[in-house]
């Protein structure tokens, strides 16, 4: 699926019930003779019922197509992406989790991401 994606704000704090993420970092990775596109952050449970811990995440994008197409009114970068596919998906997160020394790596579109903090993704086809 190819989908326009609307880039998340950097250093933006995003609250939940139970805690908070922050999205700190916009990387590209060359992968097989194409470019993925990811992001890494941190998210920190600090109002929970079960105490206060936290983790280090990179959050996938998808492979460029085209990079920075628009830019919203309110300074949002929105990119053309393809998505990774679900049997790619356990390679590219290894690759990523070596790069970055982090555990948890997430793929969008996601069925449960749909819309995450102030980042959206639209079908294009």
């Amino acid at each position: 699926m190819i989908f326009e994606l609307t880039h998340p704000r950097l250093g933006e704090e995003v609250r939940s019930i139970a805690g908070y993420y922050v999205l700190n970092r916009e990387e590209v990775l060359p992968h097989k003779g194409r470019e993925l596109l990811y992001w890494v952050g941190y998210g920190i449970l600090d109002t929970s019922c079960c105490g206060v811990t936290g983790c280090g995440f990179a959050l996938v994008g998808g492979y460029l197509r085209e990079r920075g197409k628009e830019v919203l009114p309110q300074g949002e970068v929105v990119s053309t992406v393809e998505e990774v596919l679900p049997v790619e998906r356990e390679e590219v997160a290894a690759l990523i989790r070596r790069r970055e020394s982090l555990v948890q790596v997430n793929f969008w579109p996601n069925r449960g991401l749909a819309h995450l903090g102030t980042s959206s993704a639209k079908a294009l086809a």
